[in-house]
């Protein structure tokens, strides 16, 4: 994966998803429009992943992995995550699980990720040792006009006011002593924060991905957007891990 692309990768299932890469559902000689204007924006980055990571496969155990291993190249997976609310109950109650769902994934050759919304998460984890590949971590600042005051702050997330990362500095600082690859989610607080803002700020502070939803006319220009940030990093203190 190119460092800093952006993709849009949806959610399925209570933990554990997996993304594939496939443009549409059946191979076709020419590729969707949409396909395209990535490829356009960012001909670096493998096409985009081939295409884009459009479809979700839930794994709900064995069974759903059985299935992910007779998934046919091009659609083959690339990584898979534990999905965050999923993984915030299993690592409160059930953290051995969460472990085993990892080493499903890993089973399969693929990479195996972690998702969280509360930094909670990412602790537990490190703390018990489970080996996962990568983690995907909401990540923004606060510095919007609905932005949470201290005291509206009440858990990891709230709809309203809107926040998705609560604690965006004790965030990057936990982050920076890890040194597995972390895709930030939520960037833009759903739509709250201007990319412009968002992006700077996000790979400055120790973020090696951004996940980002789009539309297709939106591409090109958070494309552009993406490599201006990149280069505009000059006082990054954690290292690139990926």
């Amino acid at each position: 994966m190119t460092r800093g692309t952006a993709l849009k990768i949806g959610s399925l299932g209570w933990a554990v998803l997996l993304a594939a890469c496939a443009g549409e559902p059946e191979p076709t000689d020419s590729p969707p429009a949409t396909t395209r204007l990535a490829e356009a924006a960012s001909p670096d980055s493998e096409a985009l992943l081939t295409q884009f990571w459009s479809e979700l496969y839930a794994l709900l155990g064995p069974e759903g992995a059985s299935a992910i291993a007779n998934v046919p190249t091009p659609k083959a997976p690339k990584g898979a995550y534990g999905w965050g609310h999923g993984c915030k109950k299993k690592v409160r109650y059930e953290i051995d699980l969460l472990a085993k769902a990892v080493e499903l994934i890993k089973s399969y050759k693929v990479p195996a990720g972690v998702g969280a919304h509360a930094l909670d998460v990412v602790k537990a984890c490190e703390k018990e040792g489970i080996r996962n590949d990568f983690y995907i971590k909401t990540f923004h600042h606060h510095d919007y006009p609905t932005g949470p005051k201290p005291d509206q702050i009440k858990g990891a997330y709230s709809e309203f006011p809107g926040y998705w990362c609560s604690h965006p500095r004790e965030t990057a600082e936990f982050m920076g002593s890890i040194s597995k690859p972390w895709i930030a989610f939520k960037v833009m607080a759903a739509g709250a924060i201007p990319p412009k803002s968002a992006f700077p700020y996000v790979f400055s502070r120790g973020a090696d991905f951004i996940l980002a939803g789009m539309f297709d006319f939106e591409i090109a220009e958070d494309a552009e957007l993406i490599k201006g940030s990149l280069a505009g990093v000059k006082d990054r203190s954690r290292p690139w891990c990926a």
